[in-house]
């Protein structure tokens, strides 16, 4: 087993936020056996419905992201990397690792507080993100934002090609909503469920959030959201649509080319059969790094969206290998 510490964090930033989530959260360290000045430092950034103590779930049938740092510790490959993985969950499943009046400063957490405080007790060198899912777009978002602190990213299946990964969830979104009376009644019968991980709630759930973390508006009487849809008709609200692509990686990536072209370390991967259609969004990533001539990795290999912690056998690799340098 790696060496792990699990810590507690209290953050200024997320105190008194909008959904009156713990301010104090779960800290999950990874450490060499001998911590040394310089050594780059990765942050873990969860997917949807996980926190920090996911990346210590163990499950039988698949490969396990601690099985994964022990064999890179073993071969070398991690090198003196310090792996530092915060709990970001909210009350609406999590988000989006962007700053949200409706949901709290997550983007500002990590940034401002988190690899600041990581940087001055290990005296780390360079600082890379990864993450799957809300975690890779999450990577990607943080890294593009904040080039003057972080060197390099690694976006598994990241949520990008929104229209392809976020509109098939609308209707059934909008039915639920709709049966409920609204999405604060919606999201109050949810609370009140024994069973909050039930399938029939995960499409509203996760529509919320996305709502919550790139159309958030503090004069809307809807849970202080904009929703991308009419809430009584359904139909496609085009103005909020329009405030949602401006996060979505397919289109930004095009905007943030000097950025990335930048950076030390560019790591992008998504199954073929990615159930959210990411591999979409994540191929026109790739072709615009390629046909800009900016150096990365990118593959797209032979699985779907889930089980697949033993990608960050190759990222994790790849991060320390290029933040080393």
């Amino acid at each position: 087993m790696p060496n792990i510490e699990l810590l507690r964090i209290t953050s200024r930033t997320l105190a008194k936020n909008p959904l009156n989530d713990p301010a104090e959260r779960d800290l999950v360290l990874f450490k060499p056996e001998e911590v040394k000045e310089g050594a780059p430092l990765l942050i873990g950034l969860a997917g949807f419905g996980g926190g920090a103590r996911s990346f210590l779930n163990f499950s039988p049938l698949s490969t396990n992201f601690t099985e994964v740092v022990s064999k890179l510790r073993k071969s070398g490959e991690l090198k003196d990397a310090i792996i530092a993985i915060p709990d970001c969950f909210t009350s609406y499943g999590g988000n989006q690792y962007v700053n949200s009046s409706a949901m709290g400063n997550y983007e500002e957490f990590i940034t401002k507080e988190l690899i600041p405080e990581m940087k001055d007790r290990f005296k780390t060198g360079k600082t890379g993100v990864f993450g799957k899912s809300s975690g890779g777009f999450g990577s990607y978002t943080l890294a593009v934002h904040n080039p003057e602190i972080i060197s390099g990213f690694a976006d598994h299946s990241g949520d990008a090609g929104f229209e392809y990964c976020y509109l098939p969830d609308f209707p059934n979104t909008i039915k639920e909503f709709r049966k409920a009376g609204g999405p604060k009644e919606w999201f109050e019968t949810f609370q009140k469920s024994v069973n909050k991980s039930a399938k029939k709630f995960m499409e509203p759930l996760n529509i919320l959030a996305m709502s919550a973390s790139y159309t958030p508006n503090p004069d809307s009487d809807t849970m202080m959201i904009d929703f991308p849809f009419d809430l009584k008709t359904g139909e496609l609200l085009d103005d909020v649509w329009e405030k949602w692509k401006k996060f979505d990686p397919a289109r930004t990536i095009s905007w943030n080319l000097q950025k990335i072209r930048e950076m030390d370390a560019v790591y992008l991967d998504v199954g073929s059969e990615d159930e959210f259609n990411i591999n979409i969004g994540m191929r026109k990533m790739h072709r615009v790094l390629e046909e800009s001539k900016v150096e990365h990795f990118f593959e797209e290999f032979e699985d779907g969206h889930f089980s697949i912690s033993y990608r960050y056998e190759k990222s994790l690799a790849y991060l320390a290998e290029h933040l080393s340098q």
